[in-house]
């Protein structure tokens, strides 16, 4: 089950800041409420996942600025969904925050990291570690859309020059 909320996509706030998500993708109900509380404070869009699968639908329809995953769900776990989710160009490079209870294993954190992700965390999660982790990925994210921003204000402000300028050449000619 995804908890719809808003579709963001990135776009800027009536402010013009880009408006930023965070899917938390975990097949416990407890889970996924434990972290939506500890990140309220910082006042996202918070997306929820039960499944891989759900995780998956949820990447299609909206940019997240970072995604917090389970590793161990049923059916789909989280380093395959998250090699899914890699393969979309829109969200190859999300950053993606594994949660998990089992133990630091090298194995396990190097298929974390071959799968997709940057970080992990492990439970029990300290809230102020999991908000800071958030921010810093969300503040890039917010800071890499006003880029985008810029550089679309900027080409379609060279674009119009360049029309202006060709209207003013074919009125001097005539």
């Amino acid at each position: 089950m995804i908890d719809e909320g808003p579709v963001l996509t990135g776009e800027p706030d009536q402010a013009g800041v880009p408006t930023a998500a965070v899917l938390v993708v975990n097949d416990r109900e407890a889970q996924r409420l434990a972290i939506r509380t500890m990140l309220k404070p910082l006042h996202l869009a918070i997306v929820e996942a039960d499944s891989g699968q759900a995780a998956l639908r949820a990447v299609l329809r909206q940019a997240f600025a970072v995604i917090v995953m389970d590793v161990r769900m049923p059916t789909m776990d989280g380093y395959e969904t998250a090699r899914l989710i890699r393969q979309r160009s829109r969200s190859a490079v999300t950053p993606i925050i594994f949660a998990t209870a089992f133990g630091r294993d090298e194995t396990e954190t190097a298929t974390a990291y071959a799968s997709g992700a940057v970080d992990f965390i492990f439970t029990p999660i300290h809230p102020d570690v999991l908000r800071a982790k958030i921010s810093a990925f969300v503040d890039l994210f917010v800071q890499s859309e006003m880029l985008h921003l810029s550089l679309e204000a900027i080409t379609n402000l060279n674009a119009a020059l360049s029309n202006s300028e060709a209207r003013q050449r074919a009125i001097l000619e005539n």
